[in-house]
């Protein structure tokens, strides 16, 4: 699924320079999401970063609303609006890195995307890697997944009993080259920008 509207390009400057030297921790590798599709027909797109020590270092991900209804645990249905990771209000990684699986929560601790890839992500990692995808039933969902966490009222009345399972997709792990043109490229654009103001 094309979402026409977020190009790579924009993302990728965003997430850039988001992750200015000012930020906490730096990014050495950036992951972008590659073809991530939940089985409600909905996507996850963006990136996030990891550091030299192979810790999440800052996120700029989205994902969007969903075509059917989820099904609740407890009964009734719910249909998962988009949700805006962009910087999450928490990043962790499940161990001690490298590792397969990282977490991102939405503002309130409302919503948590948890993705599971089939291999560890590092700073050496270079090509593609596919999400394992997501099951289970509450309290036990595996795999990568989207969930309901802690609102009553966003959740259709139910807390921690819901979620939409991820069916497709990976990421794309850019080679070093590649990467520092990028990063020479936001900040040229950046820099660019602020003489712009100034002159005018």
């Amino acid at each position: 699924m094309r979402h026409p509207g977020l190009t790579a390009a924009g993302l990728a400057l965003a997430m850039l320079c988001g992750l200015s030297p000012a930020a906490p921790a730096r990014a050495d590798v950036v992951i972008s999401l590659d073809g991530v599709e939940f089985a409600d027909g909905a996507a996850v797109l963006g990136f996030f970063g990891l550091n030299v020590s192979n810790y999440l270092s800052g996120a700029a991900i989205v994902t969007t609303t969903g075509t059917t209804a989820t099904s609740l645990a407890g009964g009734g249905s719910l249909i998962f609006a988009g949700v805006n990771y962009s910087p999450p209000l928490q990043t962790g990684t499940d161990g001690t890195p490298p590792v397969t699986d990282f977490d991102f929560d939405s503002a309130g601790y409302v919503f948590d995307l948890h993705l599971e890839f089939v291999a560890p992500l590092s700073g050496g990692t270079v090509g593609i890697d596919s999400l394992v995808p997501g099951g289970g039933t509450p309290g036990a969902y595996t795999g990568s997944y989207e969930e309901c966490e802690s609102n009553a009222t966003a959740c259709g009345g139910l807390t921690y009993q819901t979620a939409r399972f991820i069916t497709a997709g990976g990421a794309q792990v850019p080679e070093p080259a590649t990467l520092t043109i990028l990063g020479f490229a936001a900040a040229a654009s950046f820099a660019g920008r602020r003489v712009a103001r100034r002159r005018g």
